[in-house]
């Protein structure tokens, strides 16, 4: 029966037969001969590269031998390249949905909602990544985030961490889907996960969460907040915490950014338990990040997290936002340029005032509780971190200073701000650094200078140093403004 030729003629029969008995048997001989050795599933996948013959039997939807036909091709693990028709993923949809009862296959139990999670993981991450998008705004256009959120909230660990990985997926794919994903998922299980010994669930959880903070109105990102502090019955800062203290380095500047924001939602003015934790985590992850690639990666995420400024996509704009106010724009992302979140002046206006007041009450609290050793950490950053760090950093110096200007009331920043950050800010204005770089240090040290302090301790400026702020005074007017500030 494991010859490649009684094979061959199983997979015909299997493919022209309409009779449901033959097919049914057809199917379960097949799913033996798979599990009897790997030769027979290599017959089988060579027999039919490209799984016409189980997509015929998946579209049986009338009857029970789709989640037989489910079971077997789950036990032959195909890959991504052998499920190049646009057919799967309607298939496989309907088969997460269907997916409950379990299958026989000689005597092994099979569960159809495993193989759909698998099918869909395949879908999702297996081609390039413009396939993977575009399978992903497929399964997005079929109605796949609701059964994936239906299937969070009564799955076990395993399940839900699947979900929440597809999920991911599908918001990395199509960055819009975030805002429909904050309105309907429910939080509790979300936060369910952080808690107990599955570190690859709660790695997920996190990175979701994470995700969703990412939306283009502040109101939009308070209310999810609030939802998820809420938890349902669940104390959902209490297990961050743990979490945070638990968890693996590489997670802790996300669990720290995401611990810090729902805090905010309370009163900076009182302490914080939460907040110190939080600040502190952070600043040693910062501290310590030169030690491992992916954690100053992460840090470089969870700094650009509290910024607080994207796209509808999603995207990171805190910098180009800066930029643009430094009078650059040629460097504008087009998602950027295309990004219209409001439809009129005075509702920009408002939304506006929202984000810089939380940014004040954002850096006020940073420098209250992380003091000098918040600003020394990104100083040092700035000097060894991998450029997404270095650029994280300076985004962040910049809208600390522009939060806590002189301008705005706050006088005690700056002379601290200077003490630890001025000599690394110009540094970043010789001209062999990227010209990003050299805009954001001329835009911080000029929220800086404004304090006569902090003007009195960058006199004299050196030679190099006017001139290169010269050679950039003739892309932002910051670099004006600081020579200006200091040759008078």
């Amino acid at each position: 029966m494991s010859c490649p030729s009684f094979i061959q003629g199983l997979l015909e029969v299997t493919f022209t037969s309409k009779d449901d008995a033959v097919l049914e048997s057809a199917i379960l001989i097949m799913g033996e001969l798979v599990l009897r050795n790997e030769v027979n599933r290599q017959i089988v996948l060579n027999a039919d590269p490209q799984l016409e013959i189980f997509l015929r039997l998946l579209a049986l939807r009338s009857n029970g031998l789709f989640l037989k036909a489910t079971a077997v091709l789950y036990l032959m693990k195909p890959r991504a390249k052998q499920m190049l028709s646009m057919d799967w993923m309607p298939l496989v949809l309907h088969i997460l949905e269907c997916g409950d009862e379990v299958q026989l296959v000689s005597s092994l139990k099979c569960y159809p909602k495993m193989a759909a999670f698998y099918f869909l993981d395949q879908l999702l991450t297996g081609f390039d990544i413009d396939r993977n998008v575009e399978n992903a705004k497929q399964m997005i256009a079929l109605g796949g985030l609701d059964l994936l959120m239906s299937r969070l909230e009564v799955g076990d660990a395993r399940e839900s961490r699947i979900c929440i990985s597809l999920l991911t997926s599908c918001v990395q794919a199509d960055g819009s889907c975030r805002y429909y994903l904050s309105d309907h998922l429910k939080k509790e299980p979300l936060v369910q996960l952080l808690v107990g010994n599955e570190k690859k669930a709660s790695a997920a959880a996190l990175n979701l969460m994470s995700e969703l903070t990412c939306l283009n109105r502040t109101s939009q990102m308070v209310e999810f907040l609030k939802e998820l502090k809420s938890g349902g019955c669940l104390n959902t800062m209490q297990i961050l915490l743990v979490y945070l203290q638990q968890a693996p380095p590489v997670q802790h500047p996300l669990a720290a950014v995401m611990l810090l924001q729902l805090d905010l939602l309370g009163d900076p003015l009182q302490y914080s338990v939460y907040r110190q934790e939080a600040i502190d985590a952070m600043m040693a992850a910062l501290e310590h990040s030169s030690e491992s690639v992916k954690v100053q990666e992460q840090c470089a995420r969870a700094l650009l997290l509290l910024a607080g400024r994207f796209s509808s996509s999603g995207e990171p704009i805190a910098e180009a936002w800066l930029l643009k106010r430094a009078g650059v724009d040629g460097s504008l992302s087009e998602s950027f340029r295309r990004t219209e979140i409001f439809k009129n002046k005075g509702a920009r206006a408002e939304e506006e005032k929202v984000v810089e007041e939380r940014l004040k009450k954002l850096a006020l609290v940073l420098v209250k509780t992380g003091n000098k050793r918040f600003l020394a950490a990104l100083s040092n950053c700035i000097s060894d971190g991998i450029p997404t760090l270095v650029r994280a950093c300076l985004v962040t110096v910049a809208w600390m200073s522009s939060s806590l200007s002189p301008l705005h009331g706050c006088n005690t920043f700056q002379p601290l701000a200077c003490s630890v950050l001025a000599a690394k800010l110009l540094d970043r204005l010789s001209y062999d650094r990227v010209m990003e770089e050299r805009v954001l240090a001329s835009l911080s040290l000029l929220n800086l200078v404004r304090h006569p302090e902090c003007l009195e301790g960058l006199l004299p400026l050196k030679r190099d140093t006017t001139e290169s702020l010269r050679d950039l005074a003739d892309v932002t007017w910051t670099a004006k403004e600081l020579l200006f500030a200091c040759c008078r």
